[in-house]
């Protein structure tokens, strides 16, 4: 999927996401979903911009996974 340029962020979007590895995990998640997540289990709601974000960041940063 190709995601186009956002002038909101600054920089062309598309590129392969920031992989960061987490020792242990053979499976990657994005970093929007684990914010989610955390933030779910606090009881907090998702409202739209928060949905936008964590899309945003689910494209740029991934936690663990191989390649």
């Amino acid at each position: 999927m190709a995601y186009e340029y956002d002038p909101r962020y600054g920089t062309p979007q598309g590129g392969a996401p920031l992989r960061i590895p987490v020792p242990g995990m053979q499976q990657g998640i994005g970093l929007g979903d684990v914010i989610a997540r955390m933030t779910g289990a606090l009881g907090i709601r998702p409202c739209e911009p928060c949905k936008r974000r964590q899309e945003w960041l689910n494209r740029h940063f991934m936690l663990g996974g191989r390649r």
